[in-house]
């Protein structure tokens, strides 16, 4: 299956040493690269789509070009303001409601560490994640339960999540009946790791128990892209190490980061 083509491209800059943001007309020009959360499942239109972990976003437009009503979450305030922008420029705010909140497991006030980001692919923009660990920097959260009653979200047609280690915070026995019963597919990225080496275990349980739900699930080690000038065009998908994983073998031993997939098989026809 082939994804489509319109996810951020950042530039090397020797004299800083850094990568670069794009402007957004540079965005929205539709530099040429994947996207992988629509790789086993392409949105249709009238989908409902949550998106946790915004960042940017670039994937937000693809998906209300492709039809749907998105529904997104993005914690850092550069980040959202950034989305809200682009949306106007597309003219497609309407079909997006944007929330300056991060997913976790409990409403209101949540403690977080932000990310040196000297070493993201830009100074400007960046993320955070999620501690019980007291620190200086707070960001308002928001559960899936409080995000989906709120809304009135009966369906999600696809929860795509890119929250750096939040999926964790998504996958508890609180939230998985509604998964079960109200979520036809789920697209996200792993972080293996991100900074625990127990996060691992945790993703190989979580696949256990989506397939004990009834889910069709693939896993896929992801890579970066380079090219020759230096310009990272994107992370894009390799090997299928699903059985690897779901076996925890030897062979994803190094990962830190990886695609997930399901589809609930309960919906005929999802």
């Amino acid at each position: 299956m082939q994804g489509i083509t319109s996810e951020i491209v950042t530039r090397f800059d020797p004299s800083k040493g850094k990568f670069i943001l794009p402007t957004i007309d540079e965005v929205s020009s539709g530099e040429i690269v994947q996207n992988y959360y629509t790789e086993y499942y392409k949105v249709q239109k009238g989908d409902i789509v949550i998106d946790i972990g915004a960042y940017l976003g670039n994937n937000i437009i693809d998906f209300v070009k492709m039809g749907a009503r998105c529904f997104a979450l993005e914690p850092m305030k550069k980040n959202y303001d950034y989305i809200l922008k682009s949306l106007r420029k597309e003219n497609i705010e309407d079909s997006v409601v944007l929330i300056n909140k991060a997913i976790s497991d409990v409403d209101g006030a949540t403690f977080a560490e932000e990310k040196n980001t000297d070493s993201l692919p830009t100074k400007d923009y960046t993320f955070a994640e999620l501690t019980n660990t007291k620190t200086d920097f707070m960001i308002e959260g928001i559960t899936l339960k409080t995000l989906v009653e709120e809304n009135g979200i009966d369906c999600i047609n696809l929860l795509k999540m890119d929250c750096e280690g939040g999926e964790y915070r998504v996958f508890t026995n609180e939230n998985y009946d509604y998964i079960k019963n109200n979520v036809r597919n789920v697209a996200l990225e792993f972080h293996a790791r991100c900074g625990l080496v127990s996060n691992m275990e945790k993703a190989i349980n979580i696949c256990k128990k989506m397939k004990s739900l009834n889910f069709d699930i693939w896993v896929h080690r992801i890579w970066c892209r380079w090219n020759s000038n230096g310009v990272i065009l994107s992370e894009k998908l390799h090997d299928n190490i699903t059985k690897d994983f779901l076996n925890n073998s030897e062979n994803v031993a190094d990962i830190t980061t990886c695609m997930f997939y399901a589809k609930n098989n309960n919906f005929i026809g999802s």
